[in-house]
């Protein structure tokens, strides 16, 4: 525990920090100095400390100036005046400036000084140690406040009991008058939003607005939820975004919010309507100020219809064709449209989602046969999950990594093929839906059925008909997530004719029939 002396006498000054054998008691004197303002100074540059002990008389600054300067700046400093004038009006003077104590230098002594020391901060350690428990405790209530909330915001039916709830959390949240607002920005104050509350101008009708806050969560992205009870609503959306605008620290970008609503039970289902325009606004980085119930009468945005079922199939042609070149071109022209059009993110993901995985696949088989040691085929890029909570600028911009860095790896560990092979698949990619054999294959790239499955063995690792069947499934899984054909139309698609036996193979290759793959591919987490 720190100590500062402070007094103009110099004898006074070393006999008080000399006499006593301070650091036996485990005190420590930082300093000990002739006049408050010195006395501030040390304070600034060395150490605040936890008691001070001062002469009252002394130039400069004297003790009761110090004292109140002292406590203005450092409330739970404890000061102790020393004073060789026996006046109650010094002592009064004292007391009323915020002094802990009040001792006469002629009476003064040191085993009745260090006692009294001691006895302060054995009463600053009790204080502490109370105010930790009641910070543990705050922060636990909080937690629990914060947990509440979010059950109550995402989970169906947890209104069940709710009264009782509230009470038992010190919730003061009334069932009418409630209004639900999503707030974006960087740098907002979790307690100057929580001591939010404001009476606004006078809307159309002449009634003001009335906005009290009762509970606000800010999460980690600074995603604030604020519930409050209104009074005088008329749809005064601007005066709202004003209010938020207000906040003295942190800047706001965006402001979400339901009209009043009544019922603890609307909470839930008022967050789930929310949620889809959230979603596209901060997708698209839109800065605005959204009445969420009077924009889902008219949406703000006209989400177009997104296909690449074409694109893929010649994705997928380049990529087995070792035509990466055109594959990155392909690619770059699909993020290109997702910057210049306005598509469900939902839609995004998944079809950034397909790409990805066509590069990772072409990866993998390429680190199997590229004949690298097993090192190297270990750094492999990883399966990685791309971001969804960003806009869709960082999106497409971490995609594009991504793209870039499977292609990179794929055009370092490629085995580059026989050009009789690339004209081969190239035949195989473009007529899947006829009937492709061997010897016709063998025709189309003038040399003979023997010398072709010798080529297929060496440059694929693979016999002609086991790589035939493998493409046929791997536009068939294409078609599958990317179409709404039934399995039968899909079997005609890839150059199977029997639907039976085009499920039997799809079974054995893939360990699903084709419903079930693309039921899972449908319902995979974004």
């Amino acid at each position: 525990m720190k100590i500062l002396i402070v007094d103009d006498e110099q004898i006074m000054r070393n006999g008080l920090r000399d006499t006593v054998e301070w650091e036996q008691y485990g005190f420590e004197i930082i300093d000990a100095v002739s006049n408050g303002k010195k006395a501030l100074e040390a304070c600034e540059n060395i150490a605040v400390p936890d008691i001070v002990i001062t002469d009252i008389r002394m130039p400069v600054m004297d003790g009761l100036e110090l004292t109140r300067a002292l406590l203005a700046r450092y409330p739970k400093i404890q000061i102790i005046i020393l004073s060789a004038y026996d006046d109650f009006k010094y002592a009064r003077e004292a007391i009323r400036a915020g002094a802990r104590e009040y001792l006469l230098k002629a009476e003064l002594d040191c085993e009745d000084l260090l006692a009294l020391v001691v006895k302060i901060r054995e009463q600053i350690e009790m204080q502490q140690q109370e105010d930790r428990q009641k910070q543990t405790v705050s922060e636990r209530m909080e937690a629990l406040q914060e947990n509440f909330f979010i059950r109550l915001l995402t989970t169906k039916g947890f209104e069940t009991d709710i009264r009782r709830k509230l009470m038992d959390l010190e919730i003061r949240l009334r069932p009418e008058g409630l209004i639900l607002a999503h707030i974006f920005g960087e740098g907002i104050c979790r307690e100057e939003l929580g001591q939010l509350g404001e009476e606004m101008a006078a809307g159309e009708d002449g009634k003001r607005l009335k906005l009290v806050n009762e509970y606000c969560l800010v999460s980690s992205r600074s995603h604030i939820i604020l519930f409050a009870n209104a009074e005088g609503w008329n749809g005064q959306r601007d005066n709202l975004l004003r209010l938020f605008q207000s906040l003295k620290k942190g800047t706001v970008d965006s402001v979400y919010f339901t009209g009043p609503f009544e019922g603890y039970e609307q909470i839930y289902r008022k967050n789930e309507e929310m949620m889809p325009l959230l979603q596209l606004y901060n997708f698209y980085a839109r800065k605005t100020v959204c009445d969420c119930d009077g924009e889902r009468e008219g949406r703000p945005f006209t989400c177009e219809t997104m296909n690449y079922a074409a694109f893929l199939v010649k994705l997928v042609q380049q990529i087995e064709g070792n035509e990466l070149e055109q594959a990155a071109r392909v690619i770059d022209e699909i993020y290109c449209d997702f910057l210049q059009k306005l598509y469900y993110p939902e839609d995004i993901f998944e079809m950034t989602d397909m790409v990805v995985r066509l590069l990772e696949e072409k990866a993998a088989k390429v680190s199997r046969t590229s004949g690298k040691k097993e090192p190297e085929i270990g750094s492999m890029p990883a399966r990685r999950q791309l971001h969804r909570s960003g806009t869709l600028v960082e999106f497409i911009t971490e995609a594009r990594a991504c793209s870039e860095e499977l292609i990179n790896y794929i055009e370092s560990h490629i085995y580059k093929y026989d050009a009789i092979i690339n004209k081969a698949l190239q035949f195989m990619y473009e007529h899947m839906e006829e009937k492709i054999t061997l010897q016709r294959v063998a025709q189309e790239v003038y040399c003979s059925a023997p010398y072709l499955s010798f080529l297929f063995k060496k440059n694929l690792g693979e016999n002609f008909s086991d790589y035939l069947m493998k493409i046929r499934m791997d536009k068939a899984k294409m078609l599958l997530v990317t179409t709404q054909y039934s399995v039968t139309e899909i079997a005609q698609q890839v150059g199977i004719s029997n639907s039976s036996f085009f499920s039997k193979v799809f079974m054995k290759m893939i360990n699903m029939t084709p419903n079930q793959y693309r039921k899972e591919m449908h319902n995979r987490p974004m």
